[in-house]
């Protein structure tokens, strides 16, 4: 099969991968859930730039998303001293909390997914996708 025909199966196998397993809905981490998430598991100072180069988002998209965060206090924006004109982002405790809620729901999610798999057919799964992932 060539490589327009596999990415036509992939993409059709992409749009059923909703229906069958509820995806949307049940564990995948979207916009600034995926976000807080992240920012969470970084132990290292954080600015706005990184998350438009990690997510490779527009600025303007990462400031909507600061905003929304800073507004349900998930987050804290707080000057950096060494240049005053960035802001470190920090998370917030009700942030880490929502993160650590939205972090664990996936893992439930995808430890669901990987129960319905055969053991092999789901350590094939893992391999594929890491491999995917170095891309």
């Amino acid at each position: 099969m060539n490589s327009q025909a596999l990415a036509e199966e992939l993409g059709q196998l992409h749009v059923g991968f909703a229906k069958v397993f509820n995806l949307e809905e049940t564990f995948l981490a979207h916009g600034s859930d995926r976000i807080l998430i992240w920012l969470n598991q970084k132990h290292d100072t954080v600015y706005a730039s990184d998350i438009v180069s990690q997510f490779h988002l527009t600025p303007g998209r990462v400031a909507n998303i600061l905003k929304q965060l800073e507004l349900k206090k998930m987050i804290m924006r707080v000057r950096d001293e060494s240049d005053l004109r960035k802001y470190k982002i920090e998370v917030t405790e009700k942030g880490r909390a929502k993160a650590n809620e939205s972090w664990q729901k996936m893992l439930d999610g995808f430890e669901n997914l990987m129960n319905r798999l055969e053991e092999d057919d789901a350590e094939k799964l893992l391999q594929l996708l890491k491999k995917i992932a170095k891309l």
